[in-house]
């Protein structure tokens, strides 16, 4: 009886065990602990992940901004380096100064003055430099023009260059100590002179400002071997590929961190109480990150479509997208500000093109209207040598002329019709030239030379002895586009050549045939597809060259116009 006691009363705990097992209550017990356990596990493993992200986006967004910030510097350093190579290989005033024998004259201080006055200017046009100077050691002379540095720091530069040893006047940029100052060195020596350049540290790093985002960091430049030990920064570099130094960055792990305990505590709550707010969850999960991600990909897509200087809005949202969103607002801005630079720098270089251009002078050309004048001079036909005197003067005054990109094509052609006069004395009775303009085209701008340059091919190549060739210069409207001509009957060529020398790919005894296909850059440069070059010739015939211009590609730019 007591054996069906106990036998009855263990049925009915395995029948109760069995109905709170397939109890609903308990599965959505069991169910509710279970999603309450994987949730929190979630929410834990995405806070600790949210914080990795968070730390490799701040070392990715660190080493981005150091990495611009030394090519920022590097970009200086070649401009200095072009300009230092530049005044010891043609700059003939510095040999002047390493002359002994010339150093009380008067030609010694005209150079001396020149150079200083060439490094004053140079020196506004960099962004970084601080000081350039000469050092001539053969006449103890030494120049050094400085940007802002007080008495005492020119001081002690000037210390510094007269102790530079000789087996240390050629060295790459390098950081170095002088006084309380760092600074980026840079020396070029040739034969005794030695010409160099001087940055400092501390004005470099503040016009670049660094990660300035973070209110704790380090921001310093050291020579290659160089290091911060700091474990409480999280410490980045870049090496520079222009010179022997590296910037270093570190930024505060406290301030990165700062959040991490809320964001812990935050995870926790929200996985106890993520299973009674399921809709809010939906609602939620729109706004913290649905939002958020096609925003940014709608701003990836304009980025895309060439909208470079397009913007997130700022809205409240998430620290991490808020991070990406700031991040990508800055990158933006770098890559305009980067745009508009590159594009500075081309048109400064354009106009050093010109500028060298116009310094090209034929040296055959000059001595050849000398030897005509002193013939003229010796059977005195001083007629002739007045208007030869008069013609060079104007040719000249032409080809000096400053800061003009475009000039009035009546302006070309009266300096056509300079250079034509003083040919016609080396090549009497060896041309004829006419022109054909129509008046409306008068005031039309043009580049500088343009004209002239083949002009002057003519001259060259197309006149055949004991023969008189025609050279006509054209120029027509045309209606949307400004048609010019250069058309002469003398010896041409094939049309295979002539083609071969348009594209730049002709060469012979001379070389490569630079006149045309600079042309052809510059009209490139200056109109892009809204200007065309064309060259076509017949062997014994003649040649023409015709330059096509549209109308809305003329010169806007009347600060830049010399008409």
């Amino acid at each position: 009886m007591k054996k069906q006691t106990l036998f009855s009363y263990s049925n009915r705990v395995k029948l109760m065990i069995k109905q709170l097992l397939n109890s609903i209550s308990i599965k959505i017990i069991l169910l509710f602990s279970i999603m309450t356990f994987l949730i929190s596990s979630i929410a834990t493993y995405s806070a600790s992940y949210s914080m990795h992200l968070l730390h490799a986006q701040v070392i990715e967004t660190g080493e981005y901004n150091i990495e611009l910030a030394v090519n920022q510097i590097d970009s200086e350093l070649v401009n200095i380096n072009n300009y230092l190579y530049s005044v010891m290989t043609d700059n003939a005033d510095i040999d002047v100064l390493s002359d002994t024998a010339m150093k009380d004259s008067n030609k010694y201080h005209l150079s001396r003055t020149i150079l200083w006055n060439s490094m004053g200017k140079q020196i506004l046009s960099f962004n970084y430099a601080e000081a350039l100077f000469l050092f001539v050691p053969e006449n103890n002379e030494l120049l050094l023009r400085i940007r802002s540095l007080t008495y005492a720091r020119s001081q002690e530069l000037k210390q510094f260059i007269l102790n530079i040893q000789e087996t240390q006047r050629e060295n790459n940029w390098t950081v170095i100590q002088i006084g309380e100052e760092k600074y980026l060195v840079r020396t070029v020596s040739y034969n005794q002179s030695m010409l160099g350049a001087f940055i400092r540290v501390s004005d470099l790093l503040r016009k670049l400002k660094i990660i300035e985002n973070y209110e704790s960091r380090i921001v310093q430049i050291h020579s290659l071997n160089g290091s911060i030990e700091d474990k409480n920064h999280i410490i980045m570099e870049c090496a520079s590929k222009k010179g022997e130094y590296k910037i270093i960055g570190g930024i505060s792990k406290d301030e990165i961190y700062r959040k991490l305990p809320i964001i812990q505590k935050a995870a926790f709550v929200i996985a106890i109480g993520s299973f009674f707010c399921i809709p809010g969850w939906i609602i939620l999960l729109n706004f913290w990150l649905i939002k958020p991600l096609s925003i940014i990909k709608k701003a990836m897509e304009r980025f895309k479509e060439g909208v470079i200087d397009y913007k997130i809005p700022q809205f409240r949202t998430s620290y991490e997208f808020s991070q990406i969103n700031e991040t990508f607002n800055k990158m933006t801005a770098a890559i305009k500000d980067l745009t508009i630079e590159n594009y500075e720098k081309k048109l400064e270089k354009q106009r050093a093109d010109f500028q060298i251009l116009q310094l090209k002078i034929n040296p055959h050309f000059l001595l050849n209207s000398f030897n005509i004048m002193y013939s003229l001079a010796q059977i005195k036909d001083f007629k002739a040598v007045q208007m030869l005197c008069f013609n060079l003067s104007n040719y000249f005054r032409y080809i000096f002329q400053k800061d003009c990109e475009y000039v009035a094509l009546k302006r070309e052609l009266d300096f056509v019709r300079d250079y034509l006069n003083i040919s016609s004395m080396r090549f009497p009775d060896c041309f004829i030239a006419d022109f054909d303009v129509d008046e409306s085209l008068m005031d039309y701008p043009v580049l500088p030379l343009l004209v002239e340059n083949f002009v002057e091919n003519c001259i060259k190549h197309a006149i055949i002895p004991g023969d008189c060739i025609n050279i006509r210069i054209i120029a027509k409207d045309r209606g949307e586009y400004v048609e010019i001509k250069v058309i002469d009957n003398g010896r041409g060529m094939e049309q295979t050549k002539a083609d071969l020398i348009l594209a730049g790919e002709f060469v012979d005894e001379k070389g490569i045939h630079t006149g045309i296909l600079n042309c052809k850059k510059r009209l490139k440069s200056f109109y892009g597809e809204d200007a065309k070059l064309l060259l076509k010739s017949i062997l014994n015939q003649g040649t023409e060259v015709i330059i096509q211009i549209l109308k809305k590609g003329a010169a806007k730019d009347e600060s830049a116009d010399c008409r």
